[in-house]
């Protein structure tokens, strides 16, 4: 910069009419244009303002670009980025960038572009365990039934038992009610006493 103030400087090269080199003798200021007239842009612009590199022209000298992500849908967008750098964007292209359902219509946590309709319920013949929304009216029970060829309500037809298998306990038994040690027409504690009574003892 100028060793005295801008307007001694004008002053003494307007009314003196010295040249640069002599103005330098007189005065010990540089006699190049930059040091008399001008400043230390630092190498990014010139005299006029002027980028002394723009690459890619967009205005922005290239000392001063700032790389980052341009895109506004991003996760990591830069607002004040100049030149474009890598952007990141959802795994799920279904969710947001904080992991919350751009759509969930059910409120589930399960976003609508991921829900599967079935039949979720798991005592049907085409229970879907993969099925987020319900879709009761698809469920087939057809399979269902008693599938003990013991039973008197046998169903050759079943797949999954039910549980309506009826017996007929009565049948080729000489005793209807088995387990009732004492008789008193049903199986309970009392029973059970008796056989742990007689547990460890040896028949003739």
């Amino acid at each position: 910069h100028l060793g005295a103030p801008i307007g001694v400087q004008r002053g003494l090269f307007s009314s003196v009419g010295l040249s640069g080199v002599l103005l330098r003798i007189v005065s010990g200021i540089s006699p190049t244009l930059s040091g008399v007239f001008g400043c230390d842009f630092g190498g990014v612009y010139d005299q006029s303002g002027e980028c002394n590199l723009d690459t890619d022209g967009d205005g922005v000298c290239d000392q001063l670009e700032v790389a980052g992500c341009q895109d506004e849908q991003a996760c990591n967008f830069m607002a004040e980025a100049t030149e474009e750098g890598l952007c990141i964007y959802p795994g799920d292209p279904a969710r947001n960038c904080d992991g919350t359902c751009v759509g969930d219509a059910d409120g589930d946590g399960i976003c609508d572009e991921n829900e599967m309709a079935g039949c979720m319920d798991s005592n049907a013949c085409n229970f879907n365990i993969l099925a987020t929304d319900s879709d009761t009216g698809a469920c087939d029970y057809g399979c269902n039934g008693c599938t003990y060829e013991d039973a008197e309500n046998y169903d050759a037809d079943a797949t999954s038992d039910d549980g309506s298998c009826t017996f007929d306990l009565s049948a080729g038994s000489p005793d209807p009610c088995y387990g009732d040690t004492n008789g008193d027409g049903q199986v309970g504690i009392m029973d059970l006493l008796e056989v742990l009574d007689a547990f460890g003892s040896y028949c003739d």
